[in-house]
């Protein structure tokens, strides 16, 4: 009986050690110890940088620093998270800015809306925001000299933008413009800066500039002096007989039907210096 006993243990000590291959012998495996908890974080950053931006993380209130980034850290998680931009448009003293899109974010279908979700806290992650931003411009006119030009409500002035825009540039006070926008190319915001030409000033139905020439950054300058073409104009009245002179007054008329009425000197002459193209009657 005991030679019987001893044999079947012996049977159940080899079927314990040898087992075929690919299957895992049982009772063997160490189950893995729990990871602590380790932190994440999501970063925010803006383009261009700018301080004092106001976004939510999950309700909670988050403000851009001097670099123009916020960060949000916790312990690594599998929930789904969500950024709220708080400030789409906001002004400076000197600037203003406008909202225009993210990027980094996971659903491409919120790139252009103020709130992204679904973010995931596992690995540290930073997504992009980028606002367009605007200065405040101010056109000089002047002639060929450099001396400032008074400019009437009536004067119009045009200026087209890199991307063929064509704008207004208001004759007095200013306008905002875009400085520089943002730029998305290869998975990359980054700011680039605008630019314009100048393409028309009229005066008196006559354009005064010449289009395209005169080209500027608001970004740069916000501040753009406009030189004017105008031309001196000599009217010579003679009677065609005795050469004398034929009238005390000339008409000048002007491309957009306006005119004005000119003495002439006793030897029948007037200089009009500065004035746009014209015609005489």
């Amino acid at each position: 009986m005991r030679r019987v006993v001893a044999g079947m243990v012996a049977l159940v000590v080899a079927a314990l050690v040898w087992a075929p291959e690919g299957v895992a012998q049982a009772n063997t495996a160490r189950p893995h110890p729990k990871r602590k908890p380790w932190p994440i974080t999501v970063t925010v950053r803006t383009v261009p940088a700018i301080p004092g931006v106001h976004l939510t993380f999950d309700g909670r209130s988050l403000v851009t620093g001097a670099g123009g980034t916020a960060s949000y850290t916790a312990e690594h998680n599998f929930d789904k998270h969500s950024i709220t931009l708080q400030d789409t448009t906001f002004e400076r003293p000197d600037r203003r800015y406008r909202f225009v899109r993210w990027a980094g974010q996971r659903d491409p279908g919120q790139a252009y809306q103020p709130t992204i979700t679904g973010l995931p806290m596992r690995v540290n992650t930073t997504v992009t925001v980028a606002f367009a931003v605007q200065y405040r411009l101010t056109g000089q006119f002047v002639d060929d000299t450099g001396k400032a030009i008074p400019m009437n409500d009536g004067t119009v002035a045009k200026i087209k933008r890199d991307d063929g825009t064509i704008l207004d540039l208001p004759a007095t006070g200013s306008v905002w413009l875009d400085g520089s926008v943002p730029v998305y190319h290869r998975s990359t915001l980054r700011s680039v800066d605008v630019s314009y030409s100048v393409q028309s000033v009229t005066i008196a139905g006559s354009n005064v500039v010449d289009a395209g020439r005169q080209r500027f950054e608001p970004a740069r300058s916000t501040t753009v002096s406009v030189p004017l073409r105008f031309h001196d104009l000599t009217i010579r009245a003679r009677r065609a007989l005795t050469g004398g002179a034929a009238r005390s007054t000339a008409v000048v008329m002007f491309p957009d039907g306006s005119s004005r009425t000119v003495p002439l000197g006793p030897d029948g002459t007037a200089v009009l210096t500065g004035i746009p193209a014209a015609r005489t009657g």
